[in-house]
């Protein structure tokens, strides 16, 4: 199957793909990509097994992600707050997304990680869930000392108050 704008483009996490999604059916009517990370998390030997006959028939198509959507995610998902919550898989996920859309593809990302939903629904990229509820709102999360009731935008590297060295907490804005 060609790439032609406007295809639908099933991207799927990790537990996506070890968890009820029939990949047999998904490759029928739209293209399927992961990442190689995605694919390193799958260790359930028959899985495994299905996922690597699917990419060798070419029905599953393993991508790599650019590294200017890389820094792109990385920026946004510090600005909702999700960085820290967020896996180098999970954005590299989100990235692949990012990527399909400037593509003129329509991603649907397929993951019931909430951090991950909550990044995609700020970027105004499609998801599904497969085994929760999904996400209802965007947070966006904001970080506050508990000792000296300071709060920051963006957490600090080490996840600690810059005045009184407490460890941060975060809350979430509704957006």
């Amino acid at each position: 199957m060609g790439l032609v704008v406007g295809m639908k483009v099933y991207v799927l996490d990790s537990s996506s793909l070890m968890y009820g999604i029939n990949l047999s059916v998904m490759c029928e009517d739209a293209e399927v990509w992961i990442t190689y990370s995605i694919l390193e998390e799958v260790k359930d030997k028959h899985q495994r097994e299905l996922v690597e006959a699917l990419i060798l028939s070419g029905r599953v198509k393993v991508k790599e992600v650019p590294k200017s959507y890389m820094k792109v995610v990385d920026e946004v998902s510090m600005r909702v707050g999700e960085y820290g919550s967020l896996s180098d898989t999970d954005r590299e996920l989100i990235a692949l997304a990012m990527y399909a859309k400037n593509e003129g593809l329509k991603p649907v990302v397929y993951t019931d990680d909430y951090s991950i939903q909550n990044v995609l629904s700020y970027l105004g990229l499609e998801y599904s869930h497969f085994g929760t509820e999904g996400i209802k709102e965007t947070w966006i999360w904001e970080f506050y000392c508990p000792a000296c009731k300071r709060t920051f935008k963006f957490p600090t590297e080490d996840g600690l108050c810059p005045i009184c060295g407490t460890k941060l907490k975060r809350y979430r804005k509704k957006l």
